[in-house]
């Protein structure tokens, strides 16, 4: 199947009984859900919650696709205490159940009782992945699947003093060193990080030696440490990655960005009005992370106490 067949086929999965919806965008389809839409009621507070969800296929023209997930979380309160706003966006692997429960007003249909929003990401990507297998569609080995998310001003200078500068950075970046698993474990327990490894993430990927996932449970937010096999996939997992994250950026109508791209370390970071994304490679190792722009600081502290 050719791949205007594949998406027009992707197309025909809509339907007026779907809760989802798939568009092809470029050479990717992609899948959004909204699973949620509810005003909760507290003795205290009036918050309005909204949690989408996007599944995101990339196809290219040799018959082999890569696969990411991207969620958003926005809440708006008010109550004695004041008004406050949190947005949330997370690009990665999406945890495959959740479920929340209150009492409040559904904004889809108006009807004020119990809220019991459930939310599966399985059942979103079966029907675009099953399209796939049938198709013959194979997905792409490695980490490189995985998406485990201003004004800017220039100095132009002597070219001399350029090549000099290069080189003095090129030469720092050359000094920095990989990190063990149990090296990123025991920096992020004592940052206080609850730590785990997406299992699941480890038998679909063969190329990946090793991930651990350090999580801020009380502001929902984590960041991943991957191991991979050699060098060369580490790389192409790092630029999958930044693509992805510059493509995340540029909804913003401000970002300011900052990449390196030296032989043995690779980074790029931007900060966005509400989200700070951040991925980087030494050697075979890659670190990712996404989170709300409020913890940006304890996040590079982190990031640069393991050498990253």
């Amino acid at each position: 199947m050719t791949k205007e067949q594949l998406f027009s086929a992707a197309l025909a999965l809509n339907g007026e009984d779907k809760k989802y919806s798939i568009s092809v965008e470029g050479d990717k389809i992609i899948t959004r859900v909204k699973w949620m839409d509810a005003e909760f009621f507290s003795p205290d507070a009036v918050t309005d919650e909204m949690k989408e969800f996007e599944y995101v296929v990339q196809v290219d023209d040799k018959g082999k696709y890569c696969e990411s997930d991207k969620s958003v979380s926005v809440k708006k309160s008010a109550g004695a205490g004041g008004a406050s706003y949190n947005k949330q966006v997370f690009v990665g692997k999406q945890i495959s159940y959740n479920k929340t429960i209150g009492f409040g007003k559904d904004n889809e249909s108006g009807n004020v009782g119990a809220i019991d929003a459930t939310f599966n990401s399985e059942e979103y990507k079966a029907p675009v992945r099953s399209l796939l297998k049938d198709s013959g569609y194979v997905k792409k080995k490695g980490a490189a699947g995985k998406i485990i998310i201003g004004a800017v001003a220039f100095l132009v200078i002597a070219i001399v003093a350029v090549v000099v500068l290069l080189s003095t950075i090129l030469n720092k970046y050359s000094d920095k060193k990989p990190i063990s698993v149990d090296d990123f474990e025991s920096t992020a327990k004592e940052y206080g990080y609850i730590l785990g490894k997406d299992e699941e993430f480890l038998k679909e990927n063969p190329d990946v030696e090793d991930i651990l996932i350090a999580l801020d449970k009380e502001n929902e937010y984590q960041i991943e440490f991957i191991v991979l096999e050699d060098k060369d996939t580490a790389k192409e997992t790092f630029a999958f990655n930044k693509e992805n994250l510059k493509e995340l950026a540029s909804e913003s109508s401000s970002n300011i960005s900052s990449s390196v791209n030296a032989s043995k370390y690779s980074m790029y970071s931007v900060s966005t009005s509400d989200m700070y994304l951040y991925v980087a490679r030494i050697d075979n190792t890659v670190v990712f992370a996404t989170i709300d722009i409020e913890y940006k600081d304890k996040v590079k502290e982190f990031i640069k106490e393991i050498g990253y």
